[in-house]
């Protein structure tokens, strides 16, 4: 038959809509009178469906006209019936589900649905003891750690203990296995003590056949060796490397050390009293010092920590080096006079112990200067070094002694450590007057003084150094002159006289020009005289204070500007204006011409802006000496 035409229904304020298609028995139902549910009519399109909705609902009056019938919020506990079937299962099912998938896992292991379903399912099976409250349901098991094994059969993970414990055995399983272990033991008890010993013999003799137990111990005993070796050899490479930190450490902090001495004694325009002062080492070892210093190398060590504890260190090592020297002198120095700092007397000098190989100038060894006295060659000097007796005396010390002693230490002394263990060791150590010479020889550099001060008529028991400075006297050698009248005829100046670079009177046969390097060696001429080899030839020099005469040759010997340029040339200089800045001339020149924009440095050495370092000799090394007659002929 052919298809219904769509029919409009005009019924007020009704939307209209569209019949559905019916089929025969829907048509049945409705002819024998089914009632039929109100509900909204079936919109044509979207728009009306809002208006739809706000209307008065009706009924269409078309007899043959179905509505489709809506039943809100029927499926909405839909959603709660999963939970009820899974609330259903035992602890195996949720295992066995939650082993499924992906997605599955997920949904069973989700901690806010554990009381939903973990639960009920542990309700559900028999034979489940209660869970600890220390675990989650899932993980529910024996209550082992770490257990990976896992019997499927109820899906829990047991210990070795009690899978013993709860896995049936079946008695017929290995039967035959035990019944033969059991008849071979029972045999070999059975056996005479002989047949067993006889036996063990045969075996080890197979062994030692085949060097079994040979290279089993010859195995453990090269291992030994080797754990030996290896352990002297990591405990040796640990050391070194910790020692390597720490000199490092050691390094960097002490020269902030010295900044905080040098903050502490230096203030500008610096002078040369001010770099008479204390060294690192010098406080390396009080505890004050070594408590910062020795701190593990991950802490910062900063120069504020030093400069909190420097002051009152200072103030104790100035008095305490004064009253050492003074103690060492006074025997010597004889009569002082009243309001006399004996310290500050011209004669009082010091002299360093021949083994030492110290060249520096008797005049160079005085207070306070003394205090910085330094070596080109070495860092460790007569009064700040030492020797130890051999390599093992000084690994025996602890590592930061060795460390401090050490410091300053180039890779040559490395390897002389290393290579003559049975050599002294030369290391560094703070100002100590072990290294100045003993008694009779610290004497005779004070009346070697006393004769100089004596002979330019000087008083040795009040004149200071700073007289001795001021006197513009030179001497003569009496003895000289007497014991050799054809030789050269020299005026000394009183540093030439005690100790100096000067003119041997030895070498005048020679008749070399004055030039010549060699014929100017280093020797104290006073002290020659009473020490010289020819016993016979021994006597106190005679000393007198030069005329009027031979002044006038001295003072146009001192208007040459060549020795003055020479001095210049291989003095050591300090800059007033830097709190540590000390050069050669050339080095000196550049510098204030650069910092300081200052072009002229002689004129910088007239105002005092440039001084000799405290450990450079005013004279110099070509200096010291005017000839004032040559050698005569016999």
């Amino acid at each position: 038959m052919p298809p219904r035409k769509k029919q409009r229904i005009n019924n007020g304020d009704a939307l209209p809509v569209v019949p559905r298609r019916t089929t025969r028995a829907s048509a049945k139902a409705a002819q024998a009178g089914e009632t039929v549910a109100e509900d909204l009519p079936i919109v044509i399109n979207s728009r009306e469906k809002t208006k739809a909705s706000t209307r008065e609902k009706t009924k269409t009056s078309a007899p043959d006209a179905c509505k489709r019938i809506v039943r809100k919020g029927r499926l909405q506990s839909l959603p709660d019936l999963p939970l009820e079937i899974y609330n259903q299962l035992d602890l195996g099912d949720l295992f066995n589900l939650s082993r499924t998938c992906k997605k599955f896992r997920g949904f069973f292991l989700d901690k806010k649905l554990e009381a939903m379903l973990w639960v009920p399912a542990r309700v559900n099976t028999p034979g489940i003891p209660d869970r600890p409250p220390w675990m989650s349901e899932p993980q529910f098991n024996c209550g082992a750690a770490n257990i990976r094994k896992i019997i499927y059969g109820c899906y829990i993970r047991l210990c070795a203990a009690c899978l013993q414990d709860r896995q049936p055995r079946d008695p017929k399983s290995n039967r035959l296995l035990r019944e033969d272990v059991d008849r071979v033991f029972a045999r070999f008890k059975a056996l005479p003590a002989s047949a067993v010993t006889d036996a063990g013999g045969a075996y080890n003799q197979v062994k030692a056949d085949a060097f079994w137990d040979q290279i089993k111990v010859e195995t453990l005993s090269r291992r030994t060796k080797v754990l030996v070796a290896l352990d002297s050899f990591l405990t040796d490479t640990r050391s070194r490397r910790l020692e390597k930190e720490l000199r490092a450490a050691l390094t960097a902090r002490f020269e902030l050390l010295e900044e905080a001495i040098q903050a502490h004694y230096v203030t500008l325009p610096r002078s040369a009293l001010m770099d008479c002062r204390p060294r690192y080492i010098d406080f390396a070892f009080t505890p004050e010092v070594r408590a910062i210093a020795g701190a593990p190398t991950s802490e910062i060590v900063t120069v504020e920590q030093f400069a909190a504890v420097v002051p009152a260190l200072a103030a104790k090592w100035d008095a305490d080096r004064r009253k050492e020297l003074a103690a060492y002198l006074r025997p010597h120095l004889g009569k002082v006079a009243a309001g006399v700092d004996p310290l500050t007397l011209a004669i009082a000098v010091f002299r360093a112990k021949h083994d030492q190989a110290c060249n520096t100038p008797i005049a160079l060894m005085r207070y306070p200067v003394v205090l910085s006295h330094a070596h080109s060659f070495s860092d460790a000097t007569c009064m700040r070094g030492t020797d130890l007796k051999d390599a093992a005396a000084f690994r025996k010390q602890d590592v930061y002694t060795r460390t401090v002693q050490s410091l300053t230490w180039r890779k040559y002394e490395f390897e002389h450590l290393d290579e003559h263990p049975e050599w002294p060791v030369s290391v560094h150590t703070p100002f100590h007057v072990g290294g100045l010479a003993k008694r009779a020889d610290a004497g005779a550099a004070v009346k070697g003084m006393r004769r100089i001060v004596t002979a330019l008529g000087l008083d040795p028991a009040r004149a200071t150094f700073d007289d001795l400075e001021r006197c513009d006297g030179w001497l003569r050698c009496v003895t000289c002159e007497s014991d050799e009248p054809h030789a050269n005829i020299w005026a000394l100046s009183w540093r030439s006289a005690v100790s100096v670079f000067c003119w041997c009177p030895m070498l005048d046969e020679l008749e070399l020009p004055l030039t010549c390097p060699l014929l100017l060696l280093q020797y104290e001429h006073d002290e020659d005289h009473v020490t010289m080899l020819q016993e016979e030839r021994r006597k106190i020099p005679e000393w007198r204070r030069v005329d009027d005469e031979d002044m006038e040759k001295v003072r146009a010997s001192e208007e040459d500007e060549l020795p003055d340029a020479d001095f210049e040339k291989s003095a050591v200089w300090s800059c007033s204006l830097c709190p540590a800045f000390d050069a050669i001339w050339t080095e000196m020149s550049a510098h204030l011409e650069q910092m300081h924009e200052i072009a002229d440095t002689r004129q910088a050495k007239a105002d005092g802006i440039v001084y000799p370092h405290p450990n450079t000799d005013k004279e110099g090394p070509n200096e010291g000496g005017v000839l004032l007659r040559g050698r005569l002929d016999s």
